[in-house]
């Protein structure tokens, strides 16, 4: 089982490794647990993906942190998990290395000197506890020379390689396809393949706090088409933002009402083209769907005393990438100085409201009586299997 240990951005800034420094001292006491522990650590960056790694390891100070580990850590690439690239991040930090053809290639004097280095180094600690060094080394140069595992040998080991380049691959392509879709319509909502919604939002700033005021599915009989509305709050105010659907209503309707919601991620496009991720929901988010925007819409108006400064129009086609924000004149508006408002209409909107929640109480009730009664027909196979992509 891989160990697992976790590391946190403010660390590598601080260039703190004493955590992995107190994980490894408790490891290197006994012979038993040197050897259970070879190809077995795992380093678990929190919220940096694959990429975002890749990235900041150009960067000076990440380097830094990955040389300090590696000094007080001698003999760290036996242990250090190569299927889950720990290994070869490890290496990255600490040998130079250029990108060519979605490869990494390390600089070939570095790289010999630093093999040569921890040669000695695993030798050293495993010798004296009767452990054969030879598959940590002949590891530690199979990363450093590029190789994979190609072999037609048929060792388990070669398999799980293999399958786990082509999920690699399928993964890539996977988010080249939304990174397209991202840029031709902006913000989207797709179906995972556990057939939950993701709702991808792009905005346009890297705010310090984001917040939902409410996730509507429009299907508006005035409205030409069905989308997503998020009504969200950053620094620069309140924004409506449109998503355009990348699967049928109906699937998307049916996973809402199995998950209770959906999954958001929240992103924004850089310089270089690429998206950053900013926010990803490991809960679920509710989703209000409405038939009536434009009266949802004016009772959230009323609920936070601001109005957005846009109206969906009976007869306007909504743009699945356009985002309205609210004037700055706005941001700061208080109810006191809000325009005046009938107040027979604010009492309106509030039992419409009110009435509606009680729509939605008696169908979440019924969606629960639909499911338990699933589940008791399908007991034996079950009813969708729920991951996170």
């Amino acid at each position: 089982m891989v160990l697992n240990i976790k590391i946190f951005e403010e660390q590598i800034i601080q260039g703190d490794t004493s955590h992995i420094r107190k994980e490894m001292d408790a490891l290197l006491q006994s012979s038993a647990m040197i050897k259970k522990h070879e190809d077995d650590i795992f380093l678990n960056f929190q919220g940096l993906t694959p990429y975002d790694i890749f990235k900041k390891l150009k960067n000076e100070q990440y380097r830094t942190w990955f040389k300090k580990l590696d000094t007080e850590v001698p003999g760290l690439p036996f242990f250090l998990n190569e299927s889950s690239n720990s290994l070869l991040f490890f290496l990255m930090g600490n040998i130079s290395f250029e990108e060519k053809n979605s490869s990494v290639l390390f600089d070939k004097i570095e790289a010999s000197r630093f093999f040569k280095e921890k040669m000695i180094q695993m030798r050293n600690l495993c010798v004296p506890h009767n452990i054969n060094p030879q598959t940590g080394i002949t590891k530690l140069s199979k990363v450093l020379s590029g190789e994979t595992k190609n072999s037609d040998s048929g060792q388990n080991s070669d398999r799980q390689s293999e399958n786990s380049s082509g999920r690699s691959m399928e993964n890539e392509k996977k988010k080249g396809a939304i990174k397209d879709f991202l840029d031709r319509y902006g913000s989207i909502a797709f179906l995972n393949s556990d057939r939950t919604v993701k709702l991808t939002i792009v905005i346009n700033e890297i705010p310090s706090r984001i917040s939902f005021i409410r996730n509507f599915l429009v299907k508006d009989p005035a409205l030409p088409q069905q989308f997503f509305l998020t009504v969200l709050k950053t620094d620069s105010g309140i924004s409506e933002i449109k998503s355009l659907l990348l699967a049928s209503i109906n699937d998307i309707e049916s996973s809402i009402q199995h998950h209770k919601g959906v999954f958001i991620q929240v992103v924004t496009k850089s310089e270089d083209g690429s998206y950053q991720m900013l926010l990803e929901s490991e809960t679920i988010f509710p989703i209000t769907v409405t038939s009536d925007l434009k009266n949802d819409i004016a009772a959230i108006e009323s609920e936070v005393s601001v109005s957005f400064g846009t109206e969906i129009s009976k007869t306007e086609a909504p743009d699945p990438i356009e985002k309205t924000t609210v004037p700055a004149e706005q941001k700061t508006m208080i109810e006191k100085d809000a325009e005046p408002v009938e107040e027979t209409e604010i009492i309106r909107l509030k039992k419409e409201n009110e009435a509606l929640l009680v729509k939605v109480e008696k169908l979440e009730k019924l969606i629960e009586v639909y499911e338990e009664e699933i589940n008791k027909k399908r007991s034996i196979k079950g009813f969708f299997g729920k991951f996170f992509s």
